[in-house]
């Protein structure tokens, strides 16, 4: 049986980015089974990233989005998981999709996530996703940022502003960095990193 991977909660997560508690979402990990897969195969990505052992471009790419240059400030503010909640498969296999069976668990751990840590910001860094069928009304950015859409869900008195964007892969750069900096309600943001007191 495939190990349900637990979302990686940064140790700075509650102080967020320009005071809010922001998600990271990616689409599903992949392994040719040189490393454990594990309930904690997450946090294991992210050390490895953290500690400048992988360089993936995904990582890196929606680092810099945000505006920042050390990947242990920026994900340590972050909660992150995938979308899918299991290892999609090997290398070759890293661009498959969910069946619509293992969409509906995902959309149900996706909730339930968002429920247990109550994020403000859920940022979506893949179209693959079936999260319209949770009833969220997706509505296109305004100009020039309409490729992108966004959707609000409140449960439990608490509401997250959901925005689903492209995989970094094949996504604009400037329109990330746009989108997001608008999102976290500050177009014109720097790094906190850059701009915090030495």
């Amino acid at each position: 049986m495939k190990a349900e991977h637990l979302p990686f909660k940064g140790a700075s997560y509650n102080q967020g980015i320009n005071g809010k508690k922001v998600a990271v979402v990616g689409y599903s990990h992949w392994s040719e089974g040189e490393y454990p897969d594990n309930e904690n195969f997450s946090a294991f990505t992210l050390d490895k990233v953290m500690d400048g052992s992988w360089k993936p471009r995904f990582h890196s790419t929606i680092r810099n989005a945000f505006g920042f240059t050390s990947h242990s400030d920026f994900w340590n503010r972050v909660l992150f998981f995938n979308y899918v909640p299991t290892m999609i498969g090997t290398k070759s296999q890293r661009f498959g999709t969910a069946t619509d069976a293992e969409a509906k668990i995902a959309n149900a751990r996706f909730e339930h996530i968002l429920d247990d840590h109550k994020p403000e910001l859920v940022f979506v860094f893949t179209k693959k996703t079936q999260l319209g069928a949770l009833g969220l009304n997706f509505e296109p950015l305004s100009e020039p940022l309409q490729a992108f859409v966004h959707a609000e869900r409140t449960a439990n008195g608490h509401t997250s502003k959901i925005v689903r964007l492209r995989h970094p892969q094949g996504a604009n750069g400037r329109a990330l960095k746009q989108t997001i900096a608008q999102a976290l309600g500050n177009p014109d943001r720097r790094s906190e990193e850059a701009t915090s007191p030495p």
